[in-house]
C-alpha cells in the first residue's frame, strides 16, 4: 500500500469525527511515514520515549507490558482504524514501560509528535481530534482497569468475546491468556465451561 492510499485511510478515520478539507489532509502526507511490519516485529519498544503515534491502516497489534515475573501481559489489542502506542508516555514524554508488537503483518502510518504539536497550534480542529483520540484512549484504559479489578476471569473472557468478536480467530490462546492475566490451563477450563453452558 502506498503513502497516498494509506493517507486516505487515516483521512476516513479523521473525517468520521471532524470535517477536514483535502488541502488540510495533504499537509500530513510529506511528514508521515508508512511502515510495514511483519508478524512478531516490534513497532514501539520498551524503555524508549515515544516520539510518534501510529495509525493502523490494516493489521493487528498488541499493547503489552512485562509483569513482575517477567511474563508478558497484554493491555489491549489494536486493529484497523485505531491508533497504536503508549499514549500516556507519548504525552508526558517519559520512557515507556510498554511495547507494541504485531500479531500479524500490519501497515502503520507513523505520525511524529512534532507534527501533531504543530497541527494543534495551527487549527482548533486538530486540537479537537487530539482530544477525541485522548478521550477514546482513556475510556479504553479505564474500562480495562475496571474489568481487571472487579470481575472474575470467566466474566473477563465473556467480555473479551463481546469486545473482540472480529479478532477471536486471529489471536492465539497464549495472547488471550496474557490479556486475561491467567495461565493457558485456566483459559482451557474457562472455555470448556463456556461451551457446556
Amino acid at each position: 500500500m502506498n503513502k497516498l492510499a494509506s493517507a486516505i485511510e487515516i483521512a476516513k478515520y479523521i473525517n468520521q469525527h471532524i470535517d477536514f478539507s483535502e488541502r488540510e489532509m495533504l499537509e500530513l502526507l510529506p511528514r508521515i511515514e508508512v511502515k510495514h511490519i511483519k508478524k512478531n516485529e516490534t513497532l514501539f519498544h520498551y524503555n524508549k520515549i515515544p516520539n510518534s503515534t501510529g495509525f493502523i491502516v490494516n493489521g493487528l497489534l498488541k499493547l503489552a507490558f512485562k509483569r513482575p515475573d517477567e511474563s508478558e501481559g497484554i493491555l489491549t489489542f489494536l486493529s484497523d482504524g485505531e491508533f497504536a502506542g503508549d499514549y500516556p508516555n507519548y504525552l508526558t514524554q517519559q520512557t515507556s514501560d510498554k511495547t507494541v508488537i504485531a500479531i500479524e503483518d500490519s501497515t502503520i502510518l507513523l505520525v511524529p509528535r512534532d507534527l501533531l504539536e504543530e497541527l494543534y497550534d495551527k487549527a482548533s480542529k486538530w486540537n479537537k481530534l487530539g482530544r477525541i483520540i485522548a478521550e477514546n484512549t482513556l475510556i479504553k484504559l479505564v474500562k480495562r482497569q475496571q474489568m481487571l479489578l472487579s470481575i472474575s476471569p470467566q466474566e473477563q473472557y465473556e467480555l473479551f468475546q463481546n469486545e473482540f468478536p472480529h479478532l477471536l480467530n486471529r489471536i492465539s490462546n497464549k495472547e488471550i491468556s496474557a490479556y486475561l492475566g491467567i495461565r493457558a490451563e485456566s483459559l482451557s477450563r474457562i472455555r470448556k465451561r463456556a461451551l457446556s453452558s
